[in-house]
């Protein structure tokens, strides 16, 4: 997850170091909220792939 969010921070914010730090000062910041129970994968893959299967030719 880490990695997803420091990619993401440094392709919208790749020009300015003061404007990345900013942005990851604000989403650290941010609270931590309970969703729930993780998903089960296997579930959520058979979902995923019910989603995609039908637009694969």
């Amino acid at each position: 997850m880490a990695t997803v969010v420091r990619e993401a921070i440094d392709q919208h914010f790749a020009s300015d170091v003061a404007l990345r730090a900013s942005a990851a000062r604000d989403f650290l910041a941010e609270p931590l909220t309970d969703a729930g129970p993780e998903p089960d994968w296997a579930e959520s893959k058979r979902a995923l792939v019910g989603d995609i299967a039908p637009q694969v030719p």
